[in-house]
């Protein structure tokens, strides 16, 4: 098996209160997501950073929008670390489905 979070050095206590994480999947795809309050994590994609930035500057009574906020606020958040870039560049092609 593969053993439980802490055996993989994962911290159960330290996830419930990130605001951004990324992982790399099984199959080495980077993943970027954050956590939707009350609902499943959103994942930073090019659909979903496309519509809100359509929506940005329109979106303050919009139903969506602290999500429209957060995914406009990490696609322009850098990289850092001598990377030239922001997160968009990181997002993955089509639909989080």
């Amino acid at each position: 098996g593969l053993g439980t979070p802490m055996q993989c050095g994962l911290d159960a206590n330290m996830a419930s209160t990130a605001d951004t994480m990324i992982f790399v999947d099984v199959d080495g795809v980077l993943n970027v997501g954050a956590r939707d309050d009350g609902g499943a994590p959103l994942m930073l994609n090019c659909d979903g950073i496309e519509d809100a930035t359509k929506l940005w500057g329109k979106h303050e009574k919009h139903p969506m929008r602290d999500t429209i906020e957060r995914l406009v606020s990490i696609s322009r958040r850098p990289l850092d670390h001598g990377e030239d870039a922001t997160f968009s560049k990181l997002a993955s092609v089509g639909s989080s489905e």
